[in-house]
């Protein structure tokens, strides 16, 4: 290659490296510049957000603030679509980071830090109408190629409950056995972790002779047996076969590690849930169904025997009478 062909190849490499270059910089630039944002229910009701630069590598040294602020009975609920950052995936030590922060007595307080490349958050709920969130890029994406991150936002009043029909804005849910017969429940926010603070209640209501059965195939809220107490120490779920408390079903909370099956009494069952303002924990997710009774069909069938010896013989009529799983016989 002679020396004219090289110069002119050394020169395209330089424009484009100053392209590329100056392409970086601008999306470092104009990403950076424009990553601390108010979102208000007022002027929209969900979106989406990304790091700066997404999917690209985001830049190092970056700040960037997101504030959610609902109506008074709005919460905000964010889904993670991508989750990649770098540095320690663990305990989030020398690591980028995105930070939760509820507003809690006045204030924004730090309840959840979030960190690593591969594994996605589950979704978060806040605790009443306001939340921020804070992401720090430290480091950058380029060290670990990591993309960033990419959530969804909305701002709902069915606290991530999303069967049965809520009433008046609460965290309270009516299951009606003339609307559907089976479906499914689930703590706020499930599979997420539930907010602190909540009580939500889940009635069913069946037709006459109609029970209830419900099969917890999750269970895991904060707690420790007996989970009820003047102290209220522990979240809990409550059962009962009446509006008031039945004090012949115990409390439940702790984790479960295998599904388990409660059944009403009768057509009208609630299930209500409480956590306090310490800890919280997943939760729990349930199937349930309105159950009708068997009904007893009576069917009858004649059959002969034959008895015969040698000195007698004997022809014998029985009537059998089938009512439901019961069996009777008449000699006829």
């Amino acid at each position: 290659m002679n020396k004219k062909v090289q110069l002119i190849l050394n020169s395209l490499l330089t424009v484009i490296a100053a392209v590329g270059f100056s392409g970086a910089q601008e999306c470092e630039k104009n990403n950076v510049k424009d990553c601390n944002k108010v979102y208000n229910s007022i002027d929209q009701s969900d979106g989406i957000i990304t790091s700066p630069c997404y999917p690209s590598n985001y830049p190092n040294i970056t700040v960037c603030k997101y504030e959610f602020i609902g109506r008074t009975n709005e919460r905000i609920q964010l889904n993670f679509i991508d989750f990649s950052l770098t540095g320690n995936h663990t305990e989030c030590y020398y690591s980028d980071t995105v930070e939760i922060f509820m507003f809690i007595k006045d204030k924004y307080q730090p309840v959840q830090l979030l960190c690593g490349l591969h594994q996605l958050p589950g979704p978060i709920l806040s605790y009443n109408n306001k939340m921020q969130i804070e992401f720090r890029g430290i480091y950058g994406g380029k060290l670990e190629n990591a993309r960033g991150f990419k959530l969804e936002f909305a701002f709902i009043r069915h606290y991530g409950i999303k069967s049965g029909k809520q009433v008046d804005n609460k965290c309270d849910f009516i299951y009606n056995s003339n609307e559907t017969k089976a479906g499914v429940i689930n703590s706020p926010n499930f599979p997420g972790s539930y907010p602190i603070n909540m009580e939500c209640n889940y009635y069913f209501h069946g037709n006459d002779n109609e029970t209830v059965e419900i099969l917890f195939s999750y269970f895991d809220v904060e707690g420790v047996f007996p989970c009820y107490g003047d102290d209220v120490s522990s979240d809990s779920v409550e059962f009962s076969n009446y509006p008031s408390r039945d004090r012949k079903l115990k409390f439940y909370c702790g984790k479960v590690d295998h599904a388990f099956t409660l059944k009403s009494e009768n057509k009208y069952f609630r299930v209500t849930f409480r956590s306090n303002d310490r800890l919280d924990g997943t939760g729990f997710r349930a199937s349930y169904k309105f159950i009708s009774p068997i009904k007893n069909e009576t069917r009858t069938q004649y059959i002969e025997i034959n008895i015969e010896n040698s000195s007698r013989k004997l022809n014998i009529s029985i009537l059998l009478i089938f009512i439901g799983n019961f069996v009777f016989f008449k000699f006829c």
